[in-house]
């Protein structure tokens, strides 16, 4: 099964609203598309939520998702800390 996104270069955001609290959150995504020459190197950027809202549970799923990531790019990427 091949999955894929209809107009891939147009952002897309989505929003959620706490069910009690009445906040709100937003998921902003977008795919950038830059004329270049080959590439032979390329870099990878993790942004990590650390607001208040990620807390306990939530922080502990980040952990585990970030160690998989790395342990399946760890063959393939120099990691530069």
């Amino acid at each position: 099964m091949l999955v894929s996104v209809k107009d891939i270069h147009v952002p897309r955001m989505w929003i959620e609203e706490h069910p009690t609290l009445g906040s709100h959150a937003c998921m902003l995504t977008f795919y950038p598309e830059f004329e270049q020459a080959q590439q032979t190197t390329f870099e990878i950027l993790f942004v990590l939520d650390l607001s208040c809202s990620m807390k306990d549970e939530a922080v502990e799923d980040m952990k585990k998702g970030f160690h998989f990531i790395f342990v399946i790019f760890v063959i393939f990427v120099i990691f530069n800390f």
